[in-house]
């Protein structure tokens, strides 16, 4: 899978604008992450309603958690680049704004599903498309933020 990340990540480099406006690229990064984050998020939530026959609300609690972990390891390690020794920390922070976020997820989900009546499935990526921005900026600016500038050859 690492292999499949530095390819995308070698032509994301061949964007002008990436290199004008850094930031954009790891919106891109956190977008590719957030992409495979949401087939593993609505694949285990399909899982766990389909055939464990969970109720919605706490399978979507277990596919948000699952992702997360995805999650986590692919966005210190290739949308931020972080490497700084503060894991715990760190994590604790990726955690609170993964509580905030997975609050936000159910919420959405819920009025989604609840008052506007749309299906299940369709109101689970919508929540998780809004969410998924709002955690990019909760991530960035908090969770990630402590870490030091890189290099243009290790972005």
């Amino acid at each position: 899978m690492k292999k499949i990340y530095l390819q995308i990540n070698a032509l994301i480099n061949r964007f002008f604008l990436f290199k004008k406006y850094p930031v954009l690229k790891q919106v891109v990064k956190f977008g590719i992450v957030g992409v495979s984050n949401i087939i593993a998020d609505v694949a285990v939530y399909w899982l766990f309603t389909r055939f464990v026959h969970l109720y919605y609300i706490l399978a979507s609690i277990i596919s948000f958690l699952a992702a997360n972990v995805w999650s986590y390891f692919w966005n210190r390690r290739w949308t931020f680049r972080d490497n700084s020794r503060a894991v715990i920390r760190q994590y604790l922070k990726f955690l609170t704004a993964n509580i905030v976020a997975i609050l936000l997820d159910i919420g959405i989900l819920f009025i989604l599903v609840n008052f506007l009546r749309l299906d299940d499935i369709l109101a689970k990526i919508i929540a998780s498309i809004v969410v998924g921005l709002i955690n990019f900026t909760l991530n960035k600016k908090w969770a990630f933020s402590s870490k030091t500038p890189k290099s243009p050859e290790e972005s």
